[in-house]
């Protein structure tokens, strides 16, 4: 990946926010390999398209969703990105 980086022990990926407008419209991260990550919440100050940030999650188990995009994860932390 183009920016992993090791912030106190931690393993951040770099994603650009996306608003997908499938379904009535969510939120997601694509990460710079092309991979589409799928937040089931993603906070306010990154509900931005086009965004840059480091992100730290993990992949979420979902018992059903309507949205045919991406996987599904829970961020648990971020940090913008400085390009």
């Amino acid at each position: 990946m183009r920016k992993i980086a090791e912030m106190e022990n931690k393993s951040f990926t770099h994603c650009t926010v996306r608003f997908i407008n499938l379904n009535g419209g969510f939120w997601g991260v694509i990460d710079d390999e092309g991979r589409q990550w799928r937040p089931l919440e993603i906070p306010r100050e990154l509900q931005r398209d086009g965004l840059s940030v480091m992100v730290r999650f993990v992949v979420a188990k979902e018992d059903f969703s309507v949205f045919m995009w991406g996987q599904p994860v829970q961020i648990m932390e971020y940090h913008l990105a400085e390009d």
